[in-house]
């Protein structure tokens, strides 16, 4: 082998190695850019589980005129909102939510009517809206 022949597969050997790392970066960013997207995806949701508890809180503690139509009440502090309603067993269920738009997490409780506010249920937590999905919709946040 001549040492120009040498030089040559020295050089390509080079170009593979730097091909070969390349790919590994690139791969490396795809992977770090998925992990990114999680991470922010589930601070938002973080985000809004805090404002929605918070908001929860603040409803109970406010005046609400229930009827069997959705009532809501925006929580400005924490940019949130809750809804009430009495449902017609006479019960009242709320709703609170980060007031970002309306597919922003929602949690809900039973809660009783009170004179003109209402009171939470020891065990009210609810998972999802117990009533029929057309009386679910809460009202679009102006």
């Amino acid at each position: 082998m001549t040492s120009q022949q040498r030089g040559v597969s020295s050089l390509s050997a080079v170009l593979l190695l730097l091909l070969l790392g390349s790919f590994m970066l690139s791969g490396l960013q795809q992977q770090l850019s998925a992990r990114f997207a999680s991470v922010a995806s589930e601070s938002l949701a973080l985000k809004q589980f805090s404002t929605a508890v918070s908001t929860l809180a603040w409803a109970e503690k406010q005046r609400w005129g229930l009827n069997q139509e959705w009532q809501c009440q925006a929580f400005s502090a924490y940019k949130g909102r809750a809804c009430a309603k009495r449902t017609v067993k006479g019960e009242a269920i709320v709703a609170a939510q980060a007031a970002v738009d309306s597919h922003s997490l929602a949690l809900w409780r039973w809660a009783e009517p009170v004179t003109a506010g209402i009171k939470y249920r020891a065990r009210g937590w609810i998972d999802v809206c117990p009533l029929e999905a057309s009386q679910c919709q809460l009202p679009v946040a102006p």
